[in-house]
């Protein structure tokens, strides 16, 4: 019998051989149960078939690592607003995976309450989020959890305090106000996002047209998409989200003084109103360092205890006011 050494080329060789096999393996089970009405189980096999995938994948440093060695992902299907381009686009994911991206929405047609639009679906491993708020978002989000002997691992918000995510059916909750990840152990945390992302009208007709009709995404009117005009900024908004969450864990889950903590950081908000002389910097453009910016709010700022302005560059979104 004879051997050859392996040289790198074909070592590479073999591992694209062997990475086709599992894409088409990947590819039959989604086409044996496209005409079924799709389980939790089903997602969790077709997650499962997406971990070579995964792993492969950039960790996700956004938000806080989770201990112990785990791996961490998170990736969206569907729409996703991307700074670099400064508007709200198709992810490249959702090229790549379309058959999961289906069977992704499909799951949540069938599961979330009627009439209910998304336009996308997020997808979490092992991720354990800070507090913050989903100022991309407009309306309600729903999230649905899988685990393998996982302890804890619920999630946080403002309103409610801890919600129970495992289960058959989704829990809906509020993206724009303040929500974080509960601690958990034990074994691989999974969680489905799904919701609308804002300005769907930045899109291409074209884009629009593959979401909804080759996707299946039940895409809202693009005028429902559109930045509300929120009470409290932002910013506002996440400063209450760091400090209700701490007052949360600290007072062993009291939701009530969590609130009355954030509670406390609008009051101060609303409190100081800007001066009508101020108000009139809203709209107004100026340019620095041969930039053009945009003034779209003026608030008080607690932590800096002084007036301060939003603004955006407007060489790059002209009227449309990003997130």
């Amino acid at each position: 019998m004879k051997r050859t050494a392996s040289t790198p080329e074909a070592l590479e060789k073999d591992r694209k051989r062997k990475a086709i096999a599992v894409q088409k393996k990947r590819e039959a089970i989604l086409r044996e149960h496209n005409t079924q009405i799709i389980t939790k189980e089903h997602i969790c096999v077709i997650y499962y078939l997406l971990e070579n995938f995964l792993n492969q994948l950039k960790p996700h440093n956004r938000r806080i690592k989770v201990s112990g060695g785990k791996k961490i992902r998170s990736f969206t299907i569907g729409v996703v607003y991307a700074p670099v381009y400064g508007c709200s686009r198709i992810s490249n994911l959702t090229g790549v995976y379309i058959e999961v991206t289906k069977l992704l929405v499909r799951f949540g047609k069938e599961r979330l309450p009627p009439g209910t639009t998304f336009t996308s679906i997020t997808i979490n491993m092992n991720l354990q989020s800070r507090p913050h708020i989903d100022a991309y978002n407009v309306g309600l989000s729903y999230i649905i959890g899988f685990g393998t002997d996982v302890n804890g691992g619920g999630l946080w918000t403002l309103a409610d305090g801890i919600l129970e995510i495992y289960g058959e059916n989704f829990v809906q909750f509020d993206g724009t106000m303040p929500h974080a990840t509960m601690a958990f152990t034990g074994g691989t945390r999974i969680t489905l996002i799904y919701y609308t992302a804002r300005n769907l009208m930045q899109l291409h007709p074209d884009e629009v047209t593959r979401l909804r009709d080759d996707l299946g995404f039940p895409l809202p009117q693009t005028q429902d998409t559109q930045p509300p005009l929120l009470e409290i900024s932002s910013t506002v908004r996440m400063d209450a989200a760091e400090v209700a969450f701490k007052e949360f864990i600290n007072t062993k889950h009291d939701v009530s003084a969590a609130q009355a903590k954030a509670e406390g950081i609008f009051r101060v908000y609303r409190a100081k109103q800007p001066t009508a002389e101020m108000l009139t910097l809203v709209g107004k453009i100026f340019k620095n360092d041969d930039v053009l910016w945009r003034i779209v709010q003026v608030y008080y700022y607690a932590q800096f205890k002084n007036f301060v302005v939003d603004y955006y560059n407007y060489d790059i979104f002209g009227e449309n006011t990003p997130p």
